[in-house]
């Protein structure tokens, strides 16, 4: 019901961005470009916002099967190089060799580790964000992204998990959300059995840690 239109709104202005229905000009891009962005924008709300309803409803099935983890994360970071565009920010990876295959939901998991990587992008303007995957153990791995970013005061670190809660920093305003990514992404990672914790410090950046069992 939601999301049908909407994919609607996004193909068609793509479309007429791709000029298939003929020249646009440059008022008329810049008027399309605006549409499609919101219309994505709005699209991530409401995935979002359906994400934590099927978790809390305890209707979120995974899809478990033995996943290459170092595969997905470079297959991230790909991705996670667009969202640094334009800023003074490098985005590297440190994947141990060692580094097992795992048995978990691989769109859920590239789910988690883009969530985290899109959120250090946010709060990071220059410097680095580091991502690392290496063993924990014999039964388990540990993947952790590290930023230079604004950080998170010690008080304020109990309240990024929870839901629909932004920090109350201006800087944090200013990148807007719905204060769901966090929670989505702690949720996903309890479901395969699997902790999330975090530490910061002010004007030093944060590092997310996401421990995982071999076997969700």
């Amino acid at each position: 019901e939601l999301r049908t239109p909407l994919n609607a709104v996004i193909g068609f202005s793509e479309l007429l961005l791709d000029g298939i229905d003929g020249e646009i000009n440059d008022v008329q891009r810049i008027d399309l470009t605006h549409i499609h962005d919101s219309g994505a924008h709005l699209l991530g709300i409401i995935n979002d916002i359906l994400d934590l309803s099927k978790i809390e409803a305890g209707k979120m099935d995974l899809l478990k099967e033995e996943v290459d983890l170092a595969g997905i994360i470079r297959g991230v970071v790909s991705v996670g190089k667009t969202l640094i565009k334009g800023k003074d920010v490098k985005l590297v990876d440190w994947i141990d060799e060692g580094l097992p295959t795992i048995v978990a939901d691989g769109k859920r998991l590239k789910q988690v580790v883009l969530n985290l990587i899109s959120n250090a992008a946010k709060f990071t303007e220059k410097g680095e964000i580091t991502i690392k995957a290496e063993p924990a153990g014999n039964r388990h791995v540990l993947i952790s992204v590290r930023d230079t970013g604004i950080g998170i005061k010690e008080e304020d670190i109990p309240k990024v998990f929870e839901k629909f809660r932004q920090i109350d920093m201006s800087s944090t305003r200013n990148k807007g959300g719905t204060g769901l990514g966090m929670a989505i992404t702690k949720k996903l990672v309890e479901l395969h059995g699997g902790s999330m914790w975090l530490e910061s410090k002010v004007g030093e950046g944060t590092t997310f840690y996401v421990k995982l069992p071999l076997t969700a």
